[in-house]
């Protein structure tokens, strides 16, 4: 974790997703027309079947951040990264479950942020929802442990 003030620091984190079974990333892929810059592999839950994660966030472009402190930047750059590829996009979407995944890492739960109104009517273009995951940590002042 990066310093932050514990009076409410907040980070966020966006990236594109595509559930599918580990054979299919390939053909994500190849539709597309660029590699995941994440997969995650299968898990068991449940009864639903076990998928994948095809994942890019951007990490292979210039002007890539781990960790945003705007959510308006995060969409500015991803939208930046990806804007030539919004039609294969939607058409993959068609067959495989897609969304946007947002993350808002925050220290305290009065924590929040607003999306932008150009952002949200940008969605669209994509075919995919918007999946805004909150999770909270804190440095532990004892031991400098981040926690989540």
């Amino acid at each position: 974790m990066s310093d932050r003030d514990t009076a409410g620091a907040a980070f966020f984190t966006l990236d594109v997703r595509f559930y599918c079974r580990p054979e299919e990333r390939e053909a994500i892929t190849a539709m597309l027309g660029f590699e995941p810059t994440k997969f995650l592999p299968p898990r068991t839950k449940g009864s639903r079947p076990a998928s994948g994660t095809w994942i890019h966030d951007g990490s292979d472009t210039a002007g890539y951040q781990d960790e945003w402190t705007s959510v308006a930047d995060s969409f500015d750059f991803m939208f930046g990264v990806l804007a030539d590829r919004a039609t294969a996009i939607r058409q993959v979407s068609e067959r495989y479950e897609g969304y946007w995944w947002l993350g808002n890492f925050f220290s305290i739960c009065e924590r929040s942020f607003v999306l932008e109104r150009r952002h949200l009517l940008r969605l669209p273009e994509y075919g995919l929802g918007l999946y805004c995951g909150s999770f909270v940590f804190s440095d532990d002042p004892e031991t400098g442990d981040a926690t989540s």
